[in-house]
């Protein structure tokens, strides 16, 4: 689902099942007017992840639950989806993630990003 909203575009992405089971969601903002109200360095086309989140009980990083939706590849999934589209069908130059303390090295160490400040960051475009 997507839809425009304020200067840029907002998008939904979820794993369902058939009985419309939400099991993880991402929300997207791709902004084409400049946001250097956020950093001076985010200025263009960029992307900006407001939300990634995989539902059920939590489970440490060490154990694996055959009945939890969490370390089964869904965020990794949403990520990679929500960068292709940013890339693809935005030409979007840069990932932005409103991140929380505990993830930001998920988000280095996995998918390449860096920190800058609060944010972490991708580009997108050489």
């Amino acid at each position: 689902m997507d839809y425009e909203a304020s200067g840029g575009r907002e998008i939904f992405l979820s794993f369902e099942d058939d009985k419309e089971t939400l099991f993880g969601l991402l929300r997207m903002r791709v902004q084409t007017k400049s946001i250097a109200a956020l950093r001076q360095e985010f200025n263009g086309n960029l992307a900006l992840i407001r939300e990634l989140h995989i539902f059920g009980p939590e489970v440490p990083l060490s154990e694996q639950k055959p009945e939890a939706a969490q370390h089964k590849g869904l965020g990794k999934a949403l990520l990679q989806e929500a960068e292709r589209i940013a890339d693809e069908e935005f030409q979007a130059q840069q990932m932005v993630v409103l991140s929380g303390t505990g993830a930001k090295e998920y988000y280095r160490s996995e998918f390449g990003y860096s920190s800058q400040g609060d944010y972490m960051v991708k580009e997108l475009k050489p």
